[in-house]
């Protein structure tokens, strides 16, 4: 499946936007966004392959970091308001399937972007991280304390660790 047969430019543009709603969401929560957390992003992207969702790898495949911070700070919504609008368009334009894999992914990257930081005596996740990946969820209409409590984001954390 290609984006350009079920997206418009636009709405191809505002998917390709997804990661960096999440990354500067959860990232931003403690208004510094350090080294650990842009290479948990660059790490992230490199193993695009190994995703199930094949909007996640479309997406990726091809990321520009530059680009899409160009891109990013030309558009005019809110991390969340964005969010939003992606979970609507992916609704709407792909099967149920897919959505759920593309916003589930977009859930453990988040994961693996607040599971960057912190110390070896602290715990990685803090509790505005936690509120800010919760926040992510509910923005795509995704249950994060599901997620937890089935082990399904702790799987999906270690396959693309």
């Amino acid at each position: 499946m290609s984006l350009s047969e079920l997206f418009t430019v636009d709405e191809q543009n505002l998917l390709r936007l997804s990661f960096e709603f999440v990354f500067n969401h959860i990232a931003d929560v403690d208004s510094n966004i350090d080294k650990r957390e842009v290479l948990a992003f660059d790490n992230f992207v490199a193993k695009y392959k190994k995703f199930d969702s094949v909007i996640g790898k479309e997406i990726l495949k091809d990321y520009n970091i530059g680009v899409m911070n160009q891109n990013y700070s030309e558009q005019n919504l809110s991390n969340q308001a964005g969010l939003r609008k992606i979970s609507e368009l992916l609704d709407i334009k792909v099967d149920r399937d897919t959505a759920v894999d593309f916003k589930k992914l977009l859930i453990a990257f988040g994961f693996s972007i607040s599971n960057s930081s912190g110390s070896l005596f602290d715990h990685k996740v803090s509790h505005d991280e936690e509120d800010a990946l919760n926040e992510v969820g509910f923005a795509l209409n995704i249950s994060v304390r599901d997620m937890f409590m089935t082990g399904e984001i702790q799987k999906l954390f270690l396959e693309h660790k």
